[in-house]
This record gives structure tokens, C-alpha cells and sequence, in this order.
């Protein structure tokens, strides 16, 4: 079929236009997904060689359920957080075999490009349960720690976006260290899913009329930025510098890094 030459220039000049303004239209996306799930479960107590045993004279009960979300974002760009702390329990002041508790912190968000976007998300999510004997005897009590946790970054151009997702688990009690997890995927370092879990069982040993604790520390957080290399955004007023988009990443990192320090200060 022949097209008509005063058609086919106006159709060339925008097939040609199109692929030009293509990759300037297109939106640059920047993800992260992160959650991480720990149960810990009383199974029940034994003596101080592990041999099993009726319930001692002994005290557990709940001693703290502490959830702190943030998230934050700018332009085209979202963060949301979610999750709980749970003492799982009948009565949490009388905890029984079969009682325990759980953390289960989750952060996503995205941000595209253009404008120059961006958005973080931080969870702390911290449960804790003191153990009293009044027993003349060492005791143990068993429990079961079972924990799953996937994180994934993702960026299409990674030129211009960047994002990370991150989480740190700690079980312990105050004289032992029973789980510890540090993941993160970073798109400066090819970003991708990762995912793992397991579960297991374990014995805290309590002294004689003595006392401790065990706790799960459970921190996700992520970070994405998107069109870092955008002309510098107008400073707000005379003679203030505006940061460059490409240093946004840093910022929201670094924001991350000092609200997690301050939060984990002795």
C-alpha cells in the first residue's frame, strides 16, 4: 500500500521523536520489599543436665512489647510499614508451656522518576519475657525458635535510582546470644530477592533463686531513591546550597543509620 508523501514525513518525524523522548518520559522505578518473621515458643523445662522435668517453682511472665514504625517520602515516591509485637499468651503475667511470643516487621516502598523521588522505612519491633526461679536447684527452660525473613531491592536503571532493604534479628537473654541475622541487598551491589529460614531449639539456664531474660530484637528498614541525575533542585534561598539528588541517597541513609543508632544506644 502507498502512503501518501505529505502523510509519511509527519509520521516519520514522530516514530522519531517518539524514540528520542522515550527513555525521558519513561518512568525510573526504584523498589524495596523487606519483612522478617521470629516465633519463640516455650516447649517446656528441665534440669541442669537437660533432663526433663515437671514445672519448678519458677516465674514467666511478660516484661515488654515495643513496636516503633517510621517511613517517610518525597515526590513521586511511597513507604509504608507493618508487623506487631506479641507476648502470645493466655495470661502474660503466668506463662505456661505452649505460651511465647512473636515479631513480625515488614517495610516496602517505591519511587519513580520523574520528579526526583524518594522513601524510607524503619522498624524496631522488640519483645522481651523475664524468667524468676525460686528454686534451690539450676533449672532450664526449653524453648523453640522458629524464623523466616525475605528482602529484596530493585532498580531499572540503575544510574539513576538506587535502593536498599536490610534487617537485623537478635535472640538472647542477658548472659547468651541464641540467634543473630544481618542481611541487606543493595542495588549498588546488584540489588535481587533473597529469603531464608529454619527453625530450632534451645535451653536457657536459670541459676538458683536467680533471674533472666529472653528478648527478640527485630529491625527492617529500607531506603529508595530514584532520578539521581537530575539537575540540582533551586537552593531555597540566597546563598543556601541545595543538595544534589544524586546525594538523597545518602541522606535518607543516612538518616536511617542515625534514628537506628540513637534507638540502639546502650
Amino acid at each position: 500500500m502507498q502512503v501518501n508523501p505529505t502523510i509519511k514525513r509527519p509520521l516519520t518525524i514522530i516514530g522519531f521523536l517518539g524514540l528520542v523522548l522515550w527513555p525521558c518520559l519513561a518512568q525510573a522505578t526504584a523498589t524495596f520489599d523487606v519483612m522478617s518473621n521470629v516465633e519463640l515458643t516455650i516447649l517446656g523445662f528441665t534440669d541442669e543436665n537437660g533432663v526433663p522435668i515437671a514445672r519448678p517453682d519458677v516465674v514467666i511472665e511478660m516484661f515488654d512489647e515495643f513496636f516503633d514504625p517510621f517511613d517517610d517520602s518525597f515526590g513521586n515516591a511511597s513507604a509504608s510499614t507493618a508487623g506487631d509485637a506479641l507476648i502470645v499468651a493466655g495470661d502474660p503475667f503466668d506463662m505456661v508451656v505452649g505460651d511465647g511470643m512473636q515479631s513480625d516487621p515488614s517495610a516496602t516502598g517505591s519511587a519513580s522518576a520523574p520528579p526526583s523521588s524518594g522513601g524510607s522505612a524503619d522498624i524496631i519491633s522488640v519483645t522481651s519475657i523475664s524468667i524468676l526461679s525460686n528454686s534451690a536447684s539450676t533449672i532450664g527452660v526449653e524453648f523453640q525458635l522458629d524464623w523466616n525473613w525475605s528482602l529484596d531491592s530493585s532498580a531499572t536503571d540503575p544510574a539513576q535510582e538506587s535502593a536498599f532493604a536490610a534487617l537485623q534479628v537478635v535472640v538472647d537473654s542477658g548472659f547468651a546470644e541464641f540467634l543473630r541475622i544481618d542481611e541487606e541487598s543493595h542495588t549498588d551491589f546488584g540489588g535481587g530477592f533473597f529469603s531464608d529460614g529454619d527453625s530450632f531449639t534451645n535451653i536457657i539456664y536459670i541459676d538458683p533463686f536467680g533471674f533472666d531474660d529472653l528478648q527478640i530484637t527485630n529491625d527492617v528498614q529500607g531506603a529508595a531513591l530514584s532520578d539521581l541525575t537530575d539537575p540540582p533542585i533551586p537552593a531555597p534561598g540566597p546563598g543556601t546550597p541545595a543538595p544534589e539528588p544524586g546525594s538523597m541517597i545518602l541522606l535518607a541513609t543516612g538518616l536511617l543509620a542515625v534514628r537506628h543508632a540513637r534507638r540502639h544506644r546502650p
